[in-house]
């Protein structure tokens, strides 16, 4: 009994092994992105609550995105955000309206009631052609009513300086901190 139960060991260890090495390995991207450094906002002069934006899935994670001729959305290979998108330009959006202004801007997470919320929703976040674009629609709500105080949307483009997946993924890093740039300067006028 000793030797079967020794041979079903060492025959469930072998299948096991050849199991393991046809997994397809994973993808490894050879750079992660950040936006470019934003600059700040001292307009803000009341308190502001930013939200986690919404966006289709395919912006909203960690892959970064091109068109093709053909229309189709496809990732970029070998680069990534640092962290899913979404959740790099709430972080940029708040950064960008903490300057020197009267208002703070935090996120839901915080707990904090704001005088003002931000819910916004990424529609596009692409290289399309020679340029990056990002789009992005906000509406500015009265943080204890909820009621809408003001709609808007900011539509941003950057050109490539290169066609290789790391001068598109700078293209995405600078049109991506000039959209949220251009959303901070839309929310502070809506606090004045």
């Amino acid at each position: 009994m000793g030797k079967s139960l020794a041979a079903l060991a060492a025959t469930t260890c072998l299948i096991l092994a050849g199991c393991l090495s046809v997994l397809p390995e994973q993808a490894v991207p050879n750079a992660l992105y950040r936006l470019d450094a934003i600059t700040v906002n001292d307009d803000l002069t009341r308190n502001v609550v930013v939200r986690e934006p919404t966006s289709v899935r395919v912006f909203g994670g960690l892959g970064m995105v091109v068109e093709g001729r053909d229309g189709g959305l496809r990732l970029i290979e070998n680069v990534e955000w640092a962290g899913r998108l979404t959740r790099l330009m709430q972080k940029g959006l708040v950064d960008a309206l903490s300057g020197a202004g009267e208002g703070v801007a935090v996120t839901e997470l915080s707990g904090v009631p704001g005088d003002l919320e931000v819910s916004w929703h990424i529609a596009d976040m692409t290289i399309i052609g020679d340029a990056a674009v990002c789009d992005l629609d906000l509406t500015v709500l009265d943080g204890r009513t909820r009621e809408p105080l003001a709609v808007g949307a900011v539509r941003e483009s950057v050109g490539l300086d290169a066609d290789s997946s790391a001068g598109r993924a700078q293209a995405l890093s600078s049109v991506g901190s000039a959209c949220v740039e251009t959303a901070a300067a839309f929310v502070a006028s809506v606090t004045e």
